[in-house]
């Protein structure tokens, strides 16, 4: 599975790029009538073909307008095809994605939180949507959505570094509050020290 580092915050989000990737299952999405010698034509002549084109999917067609910096274009192929197949799980988690590039967090958070309710046994949403509660700072709500990625997949590699990631904040998050409390405590010191370092790492893996 293809990921990407979601920004400020350093934790893996599940990426649309092989799926549009997301959700590690068959792609069965009806196929668009665009030719990849049209969508390729604004790219200039090196791109041009002769001949019939194998039609792309909707899965390659968002991922090349993604590819191209244009999120815009590749929701309105999602707008589209949602017309079409309202209750497609891949087409609303391709939505959510495309609009935390366009940084329109609240919109994604939503589509997210929607897709966990309709589709409580895929990982992926639940693992995008503590990524975003973390970004928030929401340690606690992110360790519950990873938990719940981690039941319907125990072998979702995002969500268990995800997940540790968590934890490491929210130990520091501990340690801090205790220390307000017991400000002499040196031991409470030097596990804090101790923490800096790896959340630095955290920090240092954002784009």
């Amino acid at each position: 599975m293809n990921q990407y580092i979601h920004p400020s915050i350093g934790m893996d989000c599940c990426d649309p790029q092989d799926f549009i990737v997301a959700m590690k299952r068959p792609n069965c999405l009806a196929l668009l009538t665009l030719s990849a010698a049209l969508l390729a034509a604004p790219l200039g002549p090196s791109w041009a073909q002769t001949g019939p084109q194998k039609p792309l999917s909707v899965a390659e067609t968002i991922q090349l307008w993604l590819s191209r910096g244009a999120p815009e274009e590749a929701l309105k192929v999602t707008a589209k095809e949602l017309q079409r197949f309202p209750n497609d799980p891949n087409l609303k988690f391709q939505r959510a994605v495309i609009l935390e590039r366009l940084g329109q967090w609240s919109e994604a958070q939503g589509q997210y939180e929607s897709l966990t309710q309709e589709f409580p046994e895929l990982p992926e949403p639940q693992n995008n949507l503590g990524v975003l509660l973390a970004r928030k700072g929401l340690w606690a709500e992110a360790r519950a959505r990873f938990e719940l990625a981690l039941r319907a997949d125990p072998n979702n590699r995002l969500a268990k570094e995800n997940l540790a990631d968590v934890w490491l904040q929210m130990s520091n998050a501990q340690y801090r509050e205790l220390l307000l409390k017991d400000p002499q405590n040196n031991r409470l010191r030097k596990k804090i020290d101790a923490l800096q370092a790896p959340i630095q790492a955290l920090k240092e893996a954002s784009p």
